[in-house]
């Protein structure tokens, strides 16, 4: 069942989004915030979706694992920076969304 609600809501997405954002510019010039509202949440649907890929490349196995609901991958990444269990690849991430001034990391 959790495939189906999947694929619906992808679907749904699709079509629904571009004619979403167009309206919402048209509506509103101002939308910074809009748009780092839309950021966040797709970091944390990030989150989820990849988290079995993110927790073998970017973290050590002792690491603070992604996949947690609510979280973003800014925030488990900044975790495993301070607890200096990423990998390479982890720290070249985290490297880039801290030049990013990325939010999430203080």
């Amino acid at each position: 069942m959790g495939i189906i609600l999947y694929l619906v809501s992808y679907i749904l997405n699709f079509i629904f989004t571009p004619f979403v954002i167009i309206y919402t510019l048209c509506r509103k010039w101002n939308t910074d915030y809009y748009f780092t509202q839309i950021a966040i949440a797709t970091d944390k649907k990030g989150n989820i979706i990849c988290q079995y890929l993110f927790n073998d490349i970017l973290i050590k196995k002792d690491g603070y694992k992604f996949g947690q609901d609510g979280e973003t991958i800014s925030f488990v990444l900044d975790k495993n920076f301070q607890e200096k269990s990423l990998t390479l690849l982890g720290s070249g991430l985290s490297y880039i969304l801290r030049k990013l001034k990325d939010p999430a990391f203080k």
